[in-house]
């Protein structure tokens, strides 16, 4: 190795990136570090460290990946990246100012007290003057669908017994989704691409049996990078909230509602065992003990 030359363990110490994020963003093109002709080691040059730190100050700024590379390559100037970016920050900020305003005029109100007509009114009027209400809708679903994606868990047919039954279990999950899936590593802990996301994969034995867990390789993959990282985080903790708390008690109160219209007696014990099934339903992943193989 060039004595000026480093590995990626001390770029990462050097840049303040992890490895996982280093070799991301190689995958991406962003960079492309020469290897030793010895080991086949990645050696990073000087230039290759400062062309992370500057994307690392570019994804401070919460610039798409996209947008990054148009820098890099020199098709796009960085001060024209920037100017763009920064109208778009600039209209994020318009967005969630008049989102802020419209809460804060609702803090006080009741579903009861709320006059409906008269806030709708508030929002088309601020959509029309560049609220755009739709867009943060629409960037909320995209968060959800990614956190969705990030990791998730399903029952397989079986008990998952060896490396053809997993298999099986994938292949039949895409199947029927209507999901492309290709392999990359077979076995207890196999590597697979769906639709055209990285996954590792385990089992899991839990009290419901063998439960076959997914979860991303590179979560920063499935990030809809055209949303600024703070309005992201916002999102994802509203998402995390609803489905922790909002949702099991949307699930109790329809139960109650239910049994009230048909003349069920509601005994605070059925109450809290409905409450407790609920919330437990609620929190992923299910508490189990897990049986898998080290890579």
């Amino acid at each position: 190795m060039n004595s000026m030359n480093k590995n990626i363990n001390e770029a990462e110490k050097m840049t303040g990136i992890t490895r996982q994020n280093i070799r991301f963003y190689e995958k991406k093109g962003l960079l492309s570090p020469a290897r030793n002709a010895d080991n086949s080691y990645r050696e990073y040059t000087q230039e290759d460290i400062r062309t992370l730190k500057i994307i690392k100050m570019l994804r401070k700024l919460q610039m798409p990946l996209e947008q990054i590379q148009q820098v890099l390559e020199g098709s796009v100037p960085l001060s024209e990246a920037i100017g763009a970016h920064q109208q778009k920050l600039l209209e994020e900020k318009e967005t969630l100012e008049a989102a802020v305003a419209i809460c804060r005029g609702m803090s006080r109100e009741t579903i009861t007290s709320l006059d409906i007509d008269a806030k709708l009114h508030e929002v088309e009027v601020r959509e029309q003057a560049g609220g755009k209400f739709a867009s943060i809708l629409h960037d909320f679903m995209e968060v959800a669908r990614a956190e969705e994606s990030k990791n998730f868990y399903f029952v397989p047919n079986n008990l998952v017994l060896n490396s053809r039954e997993f298999k099986e279990a994938l292949i039949r999950y895409a199947e029927e989704r209507h999901q492309t899936i290709s392999f990359t590593k077979e076995g207890m802990n196999p590597e697979f691409t769906l639709n055209g996301l990285e996954y590792s994969a385990v089992r899991i034995f839990c009290r419901y049996g063998a439960l076959i867990e997914c979860r991303l390789i590179h979560p920063e993959s499935a990030e809809p990078g055209y949303i600024p990282l703070q309005t992201r985080t916002n999102y994802r903790r509203l998402y995390r909230f609803f489905w922790s708390v909002l949702f099991p008690c949307l699930v109790v109160l329809l139960f109650v509602i239910y049994n009230l219209r048909i003349g069920t007696a509601l005994t605070p014990t059925l109450i809290l065992s409905l409450i407790l099934a609920v919330f437990l339903l609620g929190v992923r992943p299910l508490i189990g003990k897990r049986n898998t193989t080290p890579k």
